[in-house]
């Protein structure tokens, strides 16, 4: 074979899997960035493509990963996810606003669901879980159904369930943080949220939003001083490696929101939509509960990564946090907030 027929060759293959692509994978890739996913299940009737800027182990692919595995056996293959992680379309953004806008079938988000729709910033109020047991109670609950139900109406999306990325914590390379004064003069990442970067300017800090695929580099580069995430993230992404100090706040609790297009949703017929309420639902209790057991295991493994571990002063971050509640109350509502903090 010439080198020009082998060349011609190629290209006929590659425009031929080009052709092959399901319609909803192939939709808002960018070009030469977006890798296709392994197919598991090439002859789906209905392929979702999800988009996550988080990448294997951390929680959000984790939720995914099992979400799709369950899906497509219990639909024999009818259903297939297609995950491209690594913000390979995009940032967390931009993912759950083509969510909203239905040119993407799923993303994942965190914090950024405040910018979403404002009353999730209720579930990013700094210290309103007492624990997660009340989290789940909220968010499995009614508060958890009406906020869904008023995302559904007011934004064309849905969270399909609650699943973890846990309590967060303040790492940095200067000093170890034990009340909010010592974050004074320190630069902190924080996710592209107006309600997390206010938090952090009340604590004392300078809030830097920076997205999270850019973090690790950011950290590396001296760009900002430390970063705030639950354990999980800190131990899979490697923080250890560019921070020297741990220090445990608990400021916020986290969920993982897999957010869905409700145009891809109402697609589907009756039997695969109450399949995959059910399915997620499954997933997301089984996600809280394997990331709480890996938070009992996570402080003693980074610690041995030769991190300085400190216990900060909850009781003195808990009135700045106050502030935050009352700059914020308007948007969220303070009906919403009390619910949450009544809830047991």
């Amino acid at each position: 074979m010439t080198h020009r027929t082998a060349l011609v060759l190629l290209v006929s293959l590659l425009l031929a899997g080009i052709a092959l692509l399901p319609a909803s994978a192939a939709a808002g890739a960018a070009p030469g960035k977006a890798a296709m996913p392994p197919e598991t299940c090439p002859n789906a009737k209905v392929a979702w493509k999800l988009a996550t800027e988080a990448s294997r182990p951390t929680q959000p692919v984790t939720w995914a990963d099992r979400f799709k595995e369950l899906m497509e056996q219990r639909t024999g293959c009818q259903f297939t996810l297609l995950i491209y992680q690594g913000g390979v379309l995009g940032t967390t953004k931009q993912g759950i606003e083509q969510v909203r806008l239905g040119t993407l079938d799923m993303a994942t988000a965190a914090s950024e669901m405040v910018e979403l729709f404002a009353p999730f910033g209720a579930t990013d109020l700094p210290f309103i879980f007492r624990d997660r047991a009340h989290a789940a109670a909220v968010l499995d609950g009614p508060i958890g159904k009406k906020l869904n139900e008023d995302l559904i109406k007011a934004r064309g999306a849905r969270v399909l369930g609650y699943g973890e990325l846990g309590f967060r914590h303040i790492t940095n390379s200067v000093r170890p943080i034990n009340k909010p004064d010592d974050l004074k003069g320190l630069k902190i990442r924080v996710p592209q949220s107006k309600l997390r970067s206010r938090t952090f300017e009340t604590f004392g800090a300078a809030a830097a939003p920076i997205p999270f695929g850019e973090l690790y580099t950011a950290l590396q580069q001296k760009v900002v001083d430390g970063q705030e995430n639950p354990l999980s993230t800190i131990w899979s992404a490697s923080y250890w490696q560019v921070q020297k100090y741990l220090s445990l706040t608990g400021h916020i609790y986290t969920p993982v929101f897999p957010v869905a297009s409700e145009r891809s949703f109402q697609k589907l017929g009756p039997e695969i939509q109450k399949l995959m309420l059910d399915t997620a639902q499954e997933v997301s209790v089984w996600h809280r509960g394997e990331s709480a057991k890996a938070d009992a295991e996570l402080v003693q493994k980074i610690r041995e990564k030769g991190m300085e571990v400190n216990q900060a002063s909850a009781a003195d971050f808990q009135k700045e946090a106050a502030k935050v509640w009352d700059e914020f109350v308007a948007p969220i509502g303070k009906d919403l907030i009390n619910s949450i903090v009544n809830t047991r």
